[in-house]
């Protein structure tokens, strides 16, 4: 009965973590295509794609492995080991983003007068949310679902606050630059208040001297089975989610490509609230069967997150 109590307060926390996330990303939304032209917005979002792609291919795979190895990995080393592993890791693809940025920017039209400006707030729009993802899931691996949730709708409120105040300071506001510029701003302003909660702090330095860290590109070789597959999960799930607003783009201009984005990001709001919120809950029991070997457990399990998925998507 205890354990039954404990999984409906994760879940309840989770969910509100996620419909608030949700939420304040629906605003940010609204707020955007409010004070900016649909135009400006649609350039703004084509732009967050491209960093949205490079985060997905090469930011995933080892924040993925970073979680998912907590529960075997942290165990045996403690989290501070996987966060020191996982940081080197993100803060490497940062810097190729940085390089590969441009390249990607070049068919976006109205980035190609601010090449280098706009590459540099990706790679650390890029940076930032990858070490936030990294930093907050310290919490959701020590099952401390209430405080994970409280963070990851605080920072999800951070964007649409810093979005307001850049239209109303700003000398000229409705511009593209200035959007994404915002974004950046209100994701760093997140991040820098994590390293001020003493419980985040801890986690990330948990047992770090139990053990010598490996080098990053052995320990990265040494998970190749797991991080190949990742990337074209990644890719794959870029394709399916936002390469359509590029194509809007391409026949029908920025304007239309804005508007459509914001109406996709409205509808999809309640499968991602609802997802997100049954796999946060189920993970760390998925983890914990498979670091014990638990197989025939495990896929059970596993069957019914996806059957109750499916439900709740229908």
């Amino acid at each position: 009965m205890r354990a039954w109590r404990k999984a409906g307060a994760s879940l309840t926390w989770n969910t509100a973590g996620q419909f608030s996330a949700a939420f304040f990303g629906l605003l940010l939304v609204k707020v955007s295509v409010s004070a900016f032209t649909p135009s400006a917005y649609g350039f703004a979002a084509l732009v967050l794609g491209i960093q949205l792609l490079l985060r997905n291919v090469g930011m995933l795979p080892p924040l993925n492995l970073a979680i998912y190895g907590s529960a075997s990995e942290g165990a045996q080393h403690g989290l501070g080991h996987l966060y020191a592993l996982g940081q080197r890791a993100l803060l490497a693809v940062a810097v190729i983003g940085l390089v590969l940025a441009p390249l990607l920017l070049r068919g976006v039209a109205g980035a190609a007068t601010d090449l280098p400006v706009y590459a540099a707030l990706i790679s650390a729009l890029l940076a930032s949310e990858a070490l936030k993802s990294l930093r907050f899931n310290l919490l959701h691996c020590r099952g401390l679902a209430r405080r994970y949730a409280l963070w990851f709708a605080g920072d999800a409120a951070m964007k649409p606050l810093v979005v307001v105040l850049a239209w109303r300071l700003s000398p000229v506001p409705d511009s593209t630059l200035l959007l994404v510029a915002a974004q950046v701003v209100g994701s760093l302003l997140s991040l820098g208040a994590s390293y001020l909660d003493p419980r985040i702090l801890s986690l990330s330095r948990e047992r770090l001297d139990a053990a010598p860290l490996p080098r990053l590109a052995d320990w990265l070789r040494s998970h190749r089975g797991f991080l190949t597959p990742l990337i074209g999960v990644g890719l794959t799930g870029w394709i399916t989610g936002l390469s359509d607003r590029y194509l809007v783009n391409h026949f029908l201009g920025a304007g239309p490509a804005g508007l459509y984005a914001g109406v996709y990001g409205l509808f999809s709001a309640p499968f991602l609230i609802g997802g997100g919120a049954v796999l946060l809950t189920a993970r760390p029991a998925l983890l914990r069967l498979q670091a014990e070997g638990r197989i025939g457990e495990l896929r059970a399990l596993h069957r019914r997150v996806l059957v109750l998925m499916a439900l709740g998507a229908a």
